[in-house]
């Protein structure tokens, strides 16, 4: 789609791929309090429903935050270890790197992965400093041989900003203004050096290596399923509530119209010795069929979840299919792991490139940044560990499944087996 100038804010069609999906996502994620706001969105009212008693309604549901535990927990794997540089990279670069991203990489690298989490990619611009930009607010970014030609952006209802490559050093930015009264749009324009080739924006920082448009959010057929059991719940506690409370009603052979009697503390009824009086109540079948729905739609987001979201769910399962979630786990883990690796690799160096120049960003590596990229195992129990290190001493295992076990576990750090390896003596194949 070519641009025009007089719709800046019409937003390429590729860059609305998976719009719904982002926000469903952010949505359930939000939790209870969110769902309640939109609840015209989420529990739209009946036909001839009193506003006011279905507002009551929707202020007591509460949603199950299964979506929010599984991108805290994925966020909390990622982050279990901090970032730290590769050992080619640097001090410089490094100090470079830390100083644009806020002098807290850390904090940064948490906003990042809890981005590309919800969203399935994040957008970040590098300069002056890291700033991350929400997807939804990008209407079109356009790169020939890796290299961003285009980027604009929505910064807000009536403000757009657009950066344009000049020359391999130079970049146009255009700001666009909506004139409120006349609906039309005023642009000012200004050109800035680039000490880099390029914007000051990467490929690799914009979204995963191998998807040119936005992708899936990891958590989107979660969070669908999290919706539903949000308006299946709050079904169901209408139903039980109408169910449990019980209805006094009294026979009598001398009433000719029903009369309404106040039951409860303090409160009595007499009665004719030929009356009755019973407590109708709603025998509920069909609410053990809702509470069924709500366990399976529980149990199915378990299954969907990264994290064991609830145990006692999970239970009855098999070891068998623990393993198999597991190792689905680790690859969401090692794929939003590695998107943020690339992301925050490339802004470090860019960063460099910033503050040396194009000769110091081209001999930097292009990942640069070590992200935790596995899901977190069990650590091995001290029975195991002493059964290893016999098997090792009696030469019947090879020292590298011992140290395996230790880094799988982050007894020790991870990557460090090949050099626990280096300082183990080599063995005498004669034996003396």
């Amino acid at each position: 789609m070519a641009f025009d100038p007089k719709e800046p804010d019409r937003k390429a069609e590729r860059w609305q791929k998976h719009a719904e999906e982002r926000l469903v996502v952010r949505d359930a994620a939000g939790g209870t309090a969110l769902l309640r706001r939109k609840s015209g969105i989420y529990l739209p009212m009946p036909d001839r429903m009193n506003p006011q008693a279905w507002a009551r309604r929707v202020n007591q549901a509460v949603a199950f935050n299964t979506t929010e535990r599984a991108r805290d927990v994925l966020v909390g794997l990622v982050d279990r270890h901090e970032p730290t540089f590769n050992a080619e990279v640097p001090k410089w670069a490094q100090t470079a790197a830390i100083e644009a991203s806020g002098k807290n990489m850390a904090r940064f690298t948490t906003r990042a992965t809890n981005a590309i989490c919800e969203d399935g990619m994040a957008v970040l611009w590098s300069h002056p400093w890291w700033q991350l930009i929400p997807v939804d607010r990008v209407l079109e970014l356009t790169e020939e041989r890796g290299i961003v030609t285009e980027i604009r952006i929505s910064v807000d209802r009536d403000t757009v900003w657009r950066a344009v490559l000049a020359e391999p050093e130079q970049a146009e930015i255009q700001t666009y203004t909506r004139d409120a009264d006349k609906g039309s749009w005023s642009m000012t324009s200004e050109l800035t050096d680039i000490p880099g080739p390029g914007l000051p924006v990467s490929h690799q920082s914009i979204r995963p290596m191998d998807s040119p448009e936005p992708p899936k959010p990891p958590l989107s057929n979660l969070a669908y399923e999290n919706i539903r059991h949000f308006q299946l719940r709050f079904a169901r506690d209408g139903h039980v509530k109408t169910a449990s409370v019980p209805i006094a009603i009294m026979k009598s052979s001398e009433i000719k119209q029903p009369t309404i009697y106040q039951i409860g503390d303090g409160h009595g009824i007499r009665i004719g010795k030929d009356d009755d009086f019973f407590y109708a109540e709603i025998s509920g079948t069909a609410l053990e069929a809702s509470r069924q729905t709500l366990l399976d739609s529980e149990k199915t987001m378990a299954h969907m979840s990264i994290a064991l979201i609830d145990r006692h769910i999970r239970g009855a399962e098999s070891s068998d299919s623990r393993r198999i979630d597991e190792r689905q786990a680790s690859a969401s883990v090692r794929t939003i792991a590695r998107t943020a690796q690339a992301m925050l690799g490339s802004a470090t160096v860019l960063a460099a490139a910033w503050s040396r120049g194009t000769v110091a960003a081209e001999s930097l590596p292009k990942v640069s940044v070590a992200l935790a990229t596995s899901q977190a195992s069990e650590p091995p129990t001290t029975e195991q560990l002493r059964l290893l290190a016999e098997l090792v001493e009696a030469d019947r295992l090879p020292p590298e499944h011992l140290f395996n076990a230790m880094e799988r576990g982050e007894l020790i750090a991870q990557g460090s087996t090949q050099q626990l390896l280096e300082s183990v003596p080599p063995v005498d194949p004669t034996g003396e």
